[in-house]
This record gives structure tokens, sequence and C-alpha cells, in this order.
């Protein structure tokens, strides 16, 4: 044991003893207090009481936080804006996708001209 353990050892001694004294000395009045007011503690410790760290306030607490995240990720992915092609180039998606009868849009003036007339 080095010098430090040892006095705070000869604290702990001189603290204890002097505590045991007082309360050898106490009168009865004091004593029948101190008592009722013990029970009393005892008693009111026993009672249930809410606790603010007990699991069911938790779990209302995580319920309601995984709630708002639940209604934030719905309401942002409903409000994306949605992408609209111009009709122009709608049109000629279509008609390139189709592969079909090309060959009548190589001569499209001549079938212009021939609506015309």
């Amino acid at each position: 044991m080095n010098s430090n353990e040892n006095s705070e050892q000869e604290l702990v001694e001189v603290a204890r003893e002097t505590l045991d004294r007082g309360v050898t000395e106490l009168d009865s009045k004091t004593t029948d207090r101190l008592r009722r007011i013990r029970v009393a503690a005892v008693e009111q410790a026993g009672a249930a009481s809410p606790r603010w760290f007990a699991v069911h306030r938790w779990a209302t607490a995580g319920g309601i936080a995984a709630f708002a995240v639940l209604v934030v990720a719905v309401s942002l992915w409903v409000s994306q804006p949605r992408r609209i092609q111009p009709p122009g180039q709608v049109d000629d998606i279509e008609i390139l996708a189709a592969r079909e009868h090309l060959d009548i849009y190589e001569d499209m003036e001549f079938y212009r001209w021939l609506a015309d007339k």
C-alpha cells in the first residue's frame, strides 16, 4: 500500500467513528423521526411510479419516429415530378421503334405533294 491509500483508509476510519458516535448520541425523538422518514422513503420507492427510461416510452417514441419516416418517404415518392416528353419526339420514337414501312417516310415529300393535288 502506498501512502495515498493509507491516508484514505485513515480518513474513512475517522469518518466512520465520528458518524457512529453521532448515531449513538441521538435522542429518542430524533431517532423516531428518522425511522418514520426511512419507512416513508422505502414505501414510496416500492410504489409504481412512471419512469422516463421505461421500455414502453422508448417503444412509443420509436414507433412515432418510424411512422414519421414512413410519411416523409411516401410523400417524397409520390411528389416526384413526372418526365413528360414533347409530343413530336414521342411520334418520332414510335416510328423508329416500329421499324415497319420506313420506305414510306423516305418519299414523304412525294406523298405530301400528292395529298395537296
